[in-house]
C-alpha cells in the first residue's frame, strides 16, 4: 500500500480577535484589589506587571498560578496586515522553553490534511485558508513550534479531522459552515486535552491556538466554541487562560479600545511587555512593540 504524505498543516484559529471583540460579554470576576509594589497604583487599571521580556512576564504569571492546563490564545497575523513577528513565532522562540519543566504535552490547534477524504477535504481546507487570510509563513511557524516542543521533551499533538467531520461542516450550498467548524474545533481540542490528562495522571498540557477557543469566561453566543470554559469547570484553578496580543495587531480595534487594559498598550514601547490579570485564571500578555 502506498504511503500518503501529509500535504498541509492548516491552522484553524478562525476567530483570532478573541473574546474582547465579541458582543454581549460574560465578564470575568474582577481580580484581587491587593496590588504588588510593582503594579500601577491607578485604580482604573487592572492588576498588571511591566516586564523586560515575554519570558519574564510568563515567569511572573507562573508565580501567581499553577496551571495543569495552560490555554494560550493569539491574535493572528493576516496577509497584508502589519509586518511584525507573529505571536506564534514569539511563543515558540522565546516562551516555550520557560514551560519546558512544567509541561509534558503541547496540543496545537491545527490538523494535517493528506487527501484521503477526497473533494470535500480540498473544498473545506481551501475555504478555510482563504477566510483566515493567513500569510504563507504561518505553516512553517507551526512546524517550528512542534519541533521546538520535541527538543524540550514536550510531546506535541495536533487535532484529528476524520472524513465525516468535513461533511459535517459543509453547508447545504457546499460552503463551510463556520459555526459548525468552530464548535467542532473547540470540541476536538477539549477531547485532545482530556485524552492526555486521562492517560497520565502527572500530565500537564499547553494548548496553543486562537484567542477564542481558550476563553475561560466566553461571551454569550460563543460558549459552544470554548474548550477553556469546559476545562475551567473540570479543573477549577488548574485551568489558566493566557492571550498573546501583538500591539500592532490590536491597537486599531475599536471594540478593544473600550477594555480596561487598553491604555496599557502604551507601555509596550522601549522593549517592554505588560502582563495583565483580566480575572481569576485569565491573563493577557501585551507583547513588545516593533518586533519584526
Amino acid at each position: 500500500m502506498t504511503e500518503r504524505r501529509p500535504a498541509l498543516l492548516l491552522l484553524a484559529a478562525l476567530a483570532g480577535c478573541g473574546r474582547d471583540s465579541e458582543p454581549a460579554s460574560n465578564q470575568p470576576p474582577a481580580p484581587a484589589v491587593v496590588r504588588p509594589a510593582d503594579a500601577a497604583p491607578d485604580p482604573s487599571l487592572p492588576r498588571h506587571w511591566v516586564e523586560a521580556s515575554a519570558p519574564a512576564a510568563l515567569a511572573r504569571m507562573l508565580e501567581q498560578v499553577t496551571p495543569r492546563v495552560l490555554g494560550v490564545g493569539e491574535v493572528h497575523l493576516v496577509a497584508g496586515g502589519p509586518r511584525v513577528k507573529s505571536a506564534l513565532s514569539r511563543f515558540g522562540d522565546d516562551m516555550l522553553a520557560g514551560l519546558g519543566g512544567r509541561a509534558s504535552d503541547l496540543v496545537v490547534e491545527t490538523w494535517v490534511t493528506d487527501g484521503t477524504c477526497g473533494k470535500v477535504e480540498k473544498q473545506v481546507t481551501a475555504d478555510v485558508r482563504t477566510t483566515t487570510e493567513r500569510p504563507p509563513e504561518t505553516e512553517s511557524e507551526i512546524g517550528r513550534l512542534l519541533r521546538r516542543a520535541q527538543e524540550l521533551h514536550i510531546r506535541p499533538h495536533v487535532m484529528t479531522m476524520p472524513c465525516r467531520s468535513y461533511q459535517k461542516v459543509r453547508s447545504k450550498s457546499g460552503e463551510v459552515d463556520y459555526d459548525q467548524l468552530l464548535q467542532l474545533i473547540g470540541g476536538e481540542l477539549h477531547r485532545s486535552v482530556r485524552a492526555v490528562l486521562d492517560a497520565r495522571k502527572d500530565a500537564s498540557v499547553i494548548v496553543y491556538g486562537g484567542s477564542l477557543h481558550n476563553d475561560r469566561y466566553p461571551n454569550e453566543g460563543v460558549a459552544a466554541y470554548s474548550y477553556g470554559a469546559k476545562l475551567a469547570g473540570e479543573l477549577g484553578a488548574g485551568y489558566v487562560e493566557l492571550d498573546l496580543y501583538v500591539p500592532e495587531l490590536v491597537e486599531e480595534d475599536e471594540l478593544l479600545k473600550g477594555e480596561p487594559w487598553f491604555p496599557l498598550l502604551a507601555r509596550t514601547a522601549a522593549g517592554k511587555v505588560v502582563l495583565v490579570e483580566r480575572g481569576p485564571g485569565s491573563y493577557i500578555l501585551l507583547l513588545q512593540r516593533g518586533v519584526r
